[in-house]
């Protein structure tokens, strides 16, 4: 299984201060993500060894723009070397990272990556991957699969891992489900419902600090309109019906705030509540004067029992019920969002923004 992950940014000052850096000469490597030779790879200068595979760096800067830098992980603590490099001597259960002015403490906690990679297994095993490969298919779930890392866990039978990684690459929380294989439903047996990565490594001192699922793909796709919803489950079902947007997930209504909001303004958002919270996410949204499309789509074409169920847009995918918001046009919507106002898209606007919009799609499947 592919163990890929897209950063956008690469600091050569910051990699010649040490002993790995990027392959020399001409030898290039087949990419992880556009699969062709052009892939420049990370090398241990010390051994000549080159580092996994995943680490390296696409030529294709403008096409392909897959960049892992083993710098912004902690593969370098895993392989350093104890008497020469005492930068790394200390063998940390996490890594704490300063937090911002004003937040609630002054250090927030972050996972390595060394324990979301072994998670990255096991999916015959996974009851979530399973459905998700009953409903759509091999080559789609492994895409979601790669695009979100998500993960296997033994703390419940089946149980899934999703890792909430931020727009910098840090690992905050791993958050572990369980779900039906059959139904996709949620297991309501479990006791929490809900269980964190860091408790059941017991990792001690844990600043959990939580951000959007689904954040590290906001720096891979800068022009990509982005669909919001509570669920991660629902965030990884719409990105493979709808793949033309970035899905993210809130997780929960308590993380829909300024703090976990803050990075994506400028974005065009569209939000998609479960039934019957709606009203309580406009007001939120409002409040923190974000330039959101709350869709009331749901709300509209729901009976009266979904309302009740509190049934979302994944459930409303797989009931085979998407003609609605395939004849909403779902994109151009995206698209149209200038400001809060949907109306004040004039028919210029929108044609522009779709040229843009088709340019940069064309670019990305070269």
């Amino acid at each position: 299984m592919l163990q890929s992950y897209t950063m956008l940014h690469f600091n050569k000052q910051k990699l010649s201060s040490y002993h790995i850096t990027l392959e020399k000469g001409s030898r290039k490597h087949l990419c992880p993500l556009c699969n062709r030779k052009s892939f420049v790879r990370y090398v241990d200068n010390r051994t000549g060894q080159l580092l996994p595979f995943e680490y390296g760096r696409c030529d294709r800067e403008v096409k392909c723009q897959y960049s892992f830098n083993p710098y912004k992980t902690d593969y370098i603590k895993s392989i350093a070397d104890q008497s020469n490099d005492t930068k790394w001597q200390r063998q940390e259960e996490f890594r704490k990272t300063p937090k911002q002015k004003g937040s609630e403490s002054s250090i927030s906690s972050s996972i390595p990556y060394s324990i979301m990679a072994k998670s990255r297994k096991g999916y015959e095993n996974n009851h979530f991957i399973q459905f998700l490969i009953f409903k759509f298919g091999n080559d789609r779930t492994n895409k979601a699969i790669v695009d979100y890392h998500i993960g296997t866990s033994k703390h419940w039978q089946g149980a899934t891992i999703f890792w909430q990684i931020d727009i910098e690459g840090i690992i905050r929380a791993g958050k572990i489900l369980q779900y039906d294989s059959v139904t996709g439903k949620r297991s309501k047996n479990n006791v929490p419902p809900v269980f964190w990565v860091h408790s059941k490594l017991k990792l001690k001192n844990f600043v959990l600090s939580q951000c959007l699922f689904g954040s590290h793909l906001l720096s891979l796709e800068p022009y990509k309109p982005v669909g919001l919803v509570e669920s991660e489950k629902t965030a990884v079902i719409a990105s493979i019906c709808f793949p033309k947007f970035i899905w993210l997930a809130t997780g929960g209504k308590s993380n829909l705030n300024s703090k976990a909001l803050q990075f994506l303004k400028g974005r065009k958002v569209i939000v998609f509540p479960d039934l019957g919270a709606t009203k309580d996410w406009k007001n939120i949204i409002t409040k923190l004067s974000l330039p959101f499309y709350i869709s009331d789509q749901l709300e509209k074409n729901a009976t009266e029992i979904e309302k009740q169920e509190g049934l979302d847009l994944a459930d409303f995918l797989l009931m085979e019920r998407d003609t609605f918001i395939k004849e909403w046009n779902l994109e151009d919507k995206a698209l149209c969002i200038v400001n809060p106002t949907i109306e004040s898209c004039t028919k210029n606007n929108l044609n522009e923004l779709s040229a843009k919009s088709e340019f940069f799609r064309q670019i990305k499947q070269d």
